[in-house]
C-alpha cells in the first residue's frame, strides 16, 4: 500500500502536500505516480547553497475525508 493511502486510511487527514525543487524531475515523477497533482510553482521560495530555487507545490486530497462531528 502506498504511504499516502495508508495515512489517509489511518489518520483523518484532509490533505497531504510536498514541495520538491521544480527542476527535480525524479521526485516529481514519484509524486505524480502516487496520485499527487501539481498546484503551483513557488518562485524563489527556497535557498540552497546561497542560490534561490523554485519549488513546485504538489498535493493529494483525501476524497473520503470526514469532518469533525
Amino acid at each position: 500500500m502506498l504511504v499516502s493511502a495508508h495515512v489517509f486510511t489511518s489518520v483523518n487527514l484532509l490533505r497531504l502536500f510536498a514541495l520538491p525543487f521544480a527542476d527535480n524531475l525524479a521526485s516529481i515523477r514519484v509524486l505524480e505516480k502516487a496520485g499527487y497533482v501539481r498546484e503551483a510553482v513557488l518562485r524563489s521560495s527556497s535557498v540552497k547553497y546561497g542560490v534561490p530555487r523554485d519549488q513546485a507545490l504538489y498535493a493529494r486530497v483525501n476524497a473520503d475525508w470526514k469532518g469533525a462531528t
